[in-house]
């Protein structure tokens, strides 16, 4: 059995490692001589994988005798965990007024969202030291403790997403055998705040309505006595009814 009655999917996941990824793209190192001239800039590329893989060419092929199929410094990211966040939760069973279709008709609802963490995990890989340090340093200070970036999450909903910086750890291996080829690479975890949403729920236009009118006698409501009945079909108001087939399709 489903959990909802309906399928849905708002593709929120994808919208949330897009927008993490956009905070790392545009970093630049620059490539110095020995007196401190630049000889060229260099945009570190960002790939949404681990860095297993493209870290192991590096090793396995030490000579670059084999066709290059990476180039450094790189920045990969991967989203390593989903957990709910129980320090923001919401009031269950509220709405939220979403899909404006008409300004006198009542709006879809979809009721409040989950609040929930994604932590992602991102690998630096260089050549030297100061690529290293020079991509870090270009990092670290807009995090002050956290950064917000807007997202969309759905039509007419926007909220602010934090991203919090955790651990950073860099690694060179300079002091392994000769024949090993060195390695430096970086690690930092982030966090980031995000919500899902439940289904949209439509809100029909309702257009065929049936009313009683009851006369009271002796202000008894009990000896109320039925009156006559009020009764209106789709088919007296042409123009709502073409905008409700309209709206559900």
């Amino acid at each position: 059995m489903a959990i909802f009655k309906n399928y849905y999917f708002h593709n929120l996941t994808q919208r949330y490692i897009l927008a993490f990824g956009s905070i790392l793209t545009d970093i630049e190192i620059q490539r110095q001589d020995e007196s401190g001239n630049v000889l060229s800039h260099i945009k570190v590329p960002v790939v949404f994988s681990n860095k297993e893989k493209w870290a192991q060419r590096a090793l396995d092929d030490a000579e670059h005798t084999r066709q290059e199929a990476i180039t450094l410094p790189r920045i990969a990211f991967q989203l390593t965990d989903i957990s709910y966040d129980s320090n923001r939760k919401l009031a269950r069973n509220e709405t939220l007024q979403l899909l404006r279709t008409h300004s006198n008709k009542m709006d879809n609802m979809v009721y409040t969202p989950v609040p929930y963490q994604l932590t992602f995990n991102v690998d630096i890989m260089t050549k030297t030291q100061s690529e290293m340090y020079q991509i870090i340093e270009q990092i670290i200070p807009a995090f002050v403790p956290d950064i917000v970036i807007k997202v969309k999450a759905l039509d007419n909903v926007e909220f602010d997403m934090p991203v919090s910086l955790g651990g950073i750890m860099v690694s060179d291996t300079y002091d392994g055998p000769f024949e090993q080829r060195r390695q430096i690479t970086g690690n930092m975890n982030f966090t980031v705040k995000t919500y899902y949403f439940a289904p949209i729920n439509k809100r029909e236009i309702i257009l065929d309505i049936k009313v009683p009118v009851y006369e009271m006698v002796n202000d008894d409501l009990a000896q109320s006595v039925l009156h006559e009945t009020w009764n209106y079909k789709a088919e007296d108001y042409p123009e709502l009814k073409k905008k409700k087939e309209n709206r559900n399709d």
